[in-house]
């Protein structure tokens, strides 16, 4: 993508298929969560968990959704209709 995009923070929305996990978002610490990103620039966020239980595993392999919202627009129109689906598998650990 060319050009300038609007990245809203607060309309960003995750889901899992692990109802036993707690997604938590590092945003910026900025006051505004609304900015231009000029061409060729770069999105970072760092994404974080917490297990409400830990005596349950976690699901593998693990989805996080990526659900339609207003996080990125372009000239005012969302870039993201449809969900974008990650599988995330987990690794073996070694004996």
């Amino acid at each position: 993508m060319k050009g300038e995009c609007t990245v809203n923070y607060d309309s960003l929305k995750l889901q899992t298929n692990d109802d036993n996990l707690l997604i938590y978002k590092k945003l910026p610490d900025k006051g505004i969560h609304t900015y231009k990103i000029l061409k060729e620039g770069v999105l970072s966020i760092r994404l974080g968990f917490i297990r409400r239980d830990k005596s349950i595993g976690v699901a593998d392999p693990l989805v996080l959704s990526i659900l339609p919202s207003d996080f990125i627009t372009y000239n005012g129109q969302r870039i993201t209709n449809d969900t974008l689906r990650v599988a995330l598998k987990i690794r073996l650990k070694s004996l």
